[in-house]
């Protein structure tokens, strides 16, 4: 190890990119038999995970702010698409992952590389981690759909960072999936106005009144913005617009968007800081949370059987591109 970096406040570092679409993959991992996988909040692929000390500023961004939340390197975002996949055992730990292909985390990795960083292994291929339980019998095919992959974080090496993360049936994980799908993007001076679907779980319902409870979109989790599976985000500002603009001139509901109404939103609370802070509420995130009550029989069956699991809205939004 290079002992003057390590004076100056380098020490080891972990970087890598969160997969914002994790319950997609955790889809497909069902489908091909695998009956365990990784939480989604830990899916995720290491651009670098160098022993050696190699940037002193990195280095204390990362310790100064650890363990929650993590540093993140600029808000770019990565979307892989196409290429190459692979689904192989890597190293002997039991592990399972799914080989990509990515110019940019490349890109990425070379680019630490030069400032210093080690790596245990002769090339660099990034990957995702399934699972640690080994290659189901049933495996067929690799997944082939988009990866979003989040800003580029760091967390500074300690003796445990070699230790398996935790992971849970596929059944479990697909219970606990939160269905948001924040549709408008920020940031930018060139708009265009786009449909929108914003879906919501369900996560509270009220058998006797016909009523269900959900976040129908959430903007931001412990302070920090949250990206959504399609790599959008929503300001509490513009989220609170949206939610009376909604109530105010829509509120009807049906079902898949199709067809007549089967109910209407009754209920609608855009939560930011300053309102749960007036309410007296204790809460990790900002978000609007609504209710909708379902007049249609055949749709409250769909709901009580289990076949409509989480609730959406549509519109347009002005879609801004985020300027770097």
């Amino acid at each position: 190890m290079n002992n003057t970096k390590k004076a100056s406040g380098a020490s080891p570092l972990y970087a890598f990119r969160p997969v914002l679409n994790a319950e997609t993959i955790c889809a497909w991992a069902a489908e091909q038999g695998f009956e365990t996988a990784l939480l989604p909040d830990d899916m995720h692929v290491t651009v670098v995970f160098s022993r050696d000390a190699f940037d002193a500023g990195l280095s204390r961004l990362a310790e100064s702010i650890e363990p929650d939340p993590y540093p993140m390197y600029g808000p770019q975002n990565i979307v892989v698409r196409g290429g190459t996949r692979n689904v192989a055992p890597l190293g002997d730990g039991g592990a399972i992952v799914l080989k990509i292909e990515s110019l940019e985390l490349q890109r990425e990795h070379q680019m630490f590389r030069e400032m210093g960083a080690s790596w245990d292994y002769e090339s660099y291929t990034p990957h995702v981690t399934i699972t640690y339980r080994g290659l189901p019998s049933g495996f067929s095919e690799p997944f082939y759909g988009d990866i979003v992959l989040g800003p580029l974080t760091f967390r500074a090496l300690a003796a445990d960072k070699d230790e398996k993360p935790v992971e849970s049936s596929l059944d479990s994980i697909k219970k606990k999936l939160l269905h948001d799908s924040t549709q408008q993007a920020i940031m930018s001076d060139n708009m265009q106005e786009t449909e929108f679907t914003k879906t919501f779980e369900v996560i509270k319902v009220a058998d006797e009144q016909r009523i269900v409870y959900g976040w129908i979109t959430v903007s931001t989790v412990k302070g920090k913005l949250f990206v959504d599976s399609q790599g959008d985000i929503i300001e509490p500002d513009e989220m609170v617009k949206m939610a009376n603009d909604f109530m105010l001139d829509v509120r009807l509901a049906k079902a898949m968007h199709d067809g007549a109404g089967i109910g209407e939103f009754i209920h609608s609370l855009p939560l930011t800081k300053e309102i749960a802070a007036a309410l007296g509420i204790e809460c990790d995130r900002e978000g609007w949370i609504g209710a909708l009550k379902i007049h249609d029989d055949a749709t409250w069956a769909d709901v009580k059987s289990g076949k409509f699991t989480g609730l959406s809205i549509g519109g347009k939004a002005q879609n801004r591109e985020a300027v770097q």
